[in-house]
């Protein structure tokens, strides 16, 4: 019934979502009986639409980036209204009713686009709190804020630039950013794909007697490559939006505060997810998982703790959870895309993630806390061995989920994430 409601165009259901979530929060109270029974006709339509990216959308990164806004969205809508229980009686999460203090309503307030305020204009007033909410992913300058957001500049962490300065600022990192995706793609062999990036060499250790050198070298260096090209889209992409609400006035600066994090900080696993990759889908993680962890499996939290391995096993749970959600969010990507279930290693890489943060953990203790008694955990040497570390368990890992995307782009023009190329216009005017 609600595929003949809702036609299967993924930009007008994404605007849909947004919408329904903008409206429930302005208009249905926290613990509203509507609020989980619209919940799973969203989610059978997620499930129906997958199979119809591909006739809507031209260009395979492109279905990619819609789907993983409309699978966001539905990630949104379990966070802020089924978990969190946003409203506007209370101006944030239900966590906060009864506590959030008034400069808090206020703080929030100011946060809204639209900067009229009047108390009386109470269905204008629920709508731009909610429109707010439903298209916030990291809460910035709210008590509410995703942790670890960068500032704009580390030394002055309360620097903001002026309207000009930003446009300025983001106009040349969305056109370097352009460039290099652009340099990277045109440089690239697509036609040897398939063979470079073969099933039979994702798996390492299971046939580490035949791995040769120049194998080794292939999946480190794709690996590096693989992500500086992610964090030049994901640049891309967020600067492009944010032009785009700055410069007509939508936002502010200040709430565009830079997508990630200094590299600096990528030398653990940990460090690489939390402060330096972008923070946009922490709380559609981090509430899921919590709610796995110490509700569906009720694990201890805080005070009643009673002893060490439960506060661990608590941890990474949450911990397991959080990067199995965002394999799934990315395995659905790669399904919209094209791709077959099975042939996906998404949620394999993102496992692996995981476990790779519970090694690194371990190896600390024991290396840094029982070995050199704690001291040494920040210095140059370490952060270097660190880094390092951080290249390895990538390089191991990132295969898994990249050489099944990378041996299915063979060239075509379905496969380029840019409308235009500078390169090959310039290669043509020779």
């Amino acid at each position: 019934m609600i595929a003949s409601l809702l036609p299967p165009l993924p930009i007008i259901y994404l605007i849909f979502q947004k919408s329904l979530i903008a409206l429930l929060v302005s208009f249905s109270p926290q613990g509203s009986i509507l609020r989980p029974m619209i919940f799973p006709f969203l989610v059978l339509y997620n499930y129906y639409l997958l199979p119809k990216y591909v006739s809507y959308i031209p260009r395979t990164p492109w279905i990619a980036f819609v789907c993983e806004e409309i699978t966001s969205a539905l990630l949104d809508y379990l966070e802020k209204l089924l978990l969190s229980q946003w409203s506007f009686e209370t101006y944030g999460p239900s966590v906060a009713a009864g506590t959030a203090k008034k400069a808090d309503k206020e703080t929030i307030k100011r946060l809204v686009p639209d900067e009229q305020t009047d108390r009386g204009r109470d269905i204008w007033e629920r709508l731009k709190f909610g429109a707010w909410v439903a298209t916030s992913s990291r809460y910035i300058g709210s008590p509410y804020q995703a942790r670890n957001v960068p500032p704009y500049s580390k030394l002055n962490p309360f620097f903001v630039p002026t309207r000009l300065e930003f446009l300025l600022m983001w106009s040349i990192k969305f056109i370097v950013c352009y460039l290099i995706i652009d340099v990277m793609t045109q440089a690239s062999q697509p036609e040897m794909n398939p063979i470079i990036y073969a099933e039979s060499y994702v798996p390492f250790f299971s046939r580490l007697a035949e791995v040769t050198i120049e194998e080794s070298i292939t999946r480190i260096f794709t690996s590096i490559l693989y992500w500086f090209g992610s964090y030049a889209i994901v640049q891309m992409y967020f600067t492009g939006f944010a032009l785009i609400s700055v410069s007509t006035g939508l936002d502010r600066p200040e709430l565009w505060r830079p997508i990630c994090g200094p590299l600096s900080e990528a030398y653990t696993i940990r460090g690489f997810w939390s402060l330096f990759w972008h923070q946009t889908m922490r709380k559609r993680f981090t509430k899921p998982a919590r709610y796995i962890t110490f509700h569906v499996f009720n694990l201890p939290r805080g005070h009643s703790v009673d002893s060490e391995f439960q506060r661990l096993l608590a941890r990474y749970t949450e911990v397991f959870f959080v990067f199995l959600i965002s394999g799934l969010l990315h395995h659905v990507m790669d399904v919209a895309s094209g791709m077959a279930w099975t042939e996906s290693g998404a949620t394999t890489f993102f496992v692996m993630m995981a476990t790779g943060v519970m090694m690194e953990d371990a190896m600390q203790w024991v290396f840094y806390d029982l070995l050199m008694g704690g001291d040494e955990r920040g210095r140059s040497w370490a952060k270097g061995l660190g880094f390092l570390w951080v290249i390895l368990v990538f390089s191991y890992a990132t295969p898994f989920w990249a050489y099944p995307m990378l041996r299915r782009n063979t060239g075509e023009i379905n496969n380029d994430i840019l409308p235009w190329s500078v390169v090959a216009y310039l290669k043509a005017k020779k």
